[in-house]
This record gives structure tokens, C-alpha cells and sequence, in this order.
């Protein structure tokens, strides 16, 4: 069992021990592909030729995320080509169909002698007319939500 002295000099050195050292905490952040030059140059001078190889991994990454960006543009390119193919497309079959209906309704009123094939004759000729009318309609509300979903696609990209 430790003695009085004892426990007084085991009271002194825990009292010292206790005394607060001041403490300095540094932090470094960076953003980018390159480190600052102070830390290029402690790579380089732990290991001869990184700083290098550092740099040419830096240009292989931009060089990679530019055809990335590249590639990805002229999908987007082609997408909206293909699009406006497909658009336009519809369009001609529509109004090819359109046109018929109404030709068709023409010859039936004027083929048929009796009322019965006159009316078919005039709704299917009106059919066809009301059905461009509401392709027009119903397409220019088409366009004006995509564009708006587009939009909002867009801003929603740049946050």
C-alpha cells in the first residue's frame, strides 16, 4: 500500500497532468481535378515523377468527361432528329387519313341517291374534318406540356 508521500506526489503528477495544452486542428480543402502546389510538391518530393503523372491524370479525366459530354449532346441531338422524323410522320399519315375520310364522305353523298347514304356520306366527311380540327388542337396543347416539361426538366438540372 503507497504511503502518504507517496499518495501526495501521485496527487501532484495527476494535478500536472491535468493542465490543458492548447491544441491547433488545420484543414485544407480543395476542389478540382489538381491539388494546390504545396501538396503537388510534397507528392514530388515523397515520390520523384508524381507530380506528372498527377497532371496527366488530370488532363486523361478532362478529356474523358469532354467526349462524355460530346457523346451524350449528339445522342441528345439525334433523339430530337428522330423526333421531329417521327412527329412529322404522324402528321403526314394523319392528315392522309383525314383527307380520305372526307373524299370517302364526298363520294358517298354524291354517289347515293337516297338520304340514308347522304347523312353517312356527311358524317363520315364530317368526321374527318372534325377529327384534323381536334389533331390541331390537341397538338398545339401537346407541344406547349412538352415544352413546359422540358422546362422544368432543364431547371431542375441546373440546382
Amino acid at each position: 500500500m503507497p504511503n502518504q508521500n507517496e499518495q501526495s506526489d501521485l496527487a501532484k503528477v495527476s494535478e500536472e497532468s491535468r493542465t490543458v495544452a492548447p491544441r491547433l486542428e488545420i484543414e485544407a480543402q480543395y476542389s478540382g481535378p489538381i491539388p494546390p502546389p504545396s501538396i503537388v510538391a510534397g507528392w514530388e518530393k515523397a515520390c520523384p515523377g508524381s507530380a506528372d503523372r498527377i497532371l496527366s491524370m488530370a488532363e486523361r479525366e478532362a478529356r474523358h468527361r469532354q467526349e462524355l459530354e460530346a457523346a451524350s449532346l449528339e445522342a441528345r441531338r439525334h433523339d430530337l432528329l428522330l423526333e421531329r422524323h417521327e412527329r412529322r410522320r404522324g402528321q403526314y399519315l394523319g392528315f392522309t387519313i383525314c383527307l380520305v375520310s372526307i373524299l370517302m364522305g364526298g363520294v358517298v353523298i354524291l354517289i347515293s341517291p337516297h338520304l340514308a347514304g347522304q347523312i353517312t356520306g356527311g358524317v363520315l366527311g364530317t368526321a374527318g374534318l372534325a377529327s384534323l380540327v381536334i389533331a390541331f388542337i390537341s397538338g398545339r396543347n401537346g407541344e406547349l406540356a412538352l415544352k413546359s416539361a422540358e422546362d422544368h426538366d432543364r431547371k431542375s438540372n441546373e440546382d
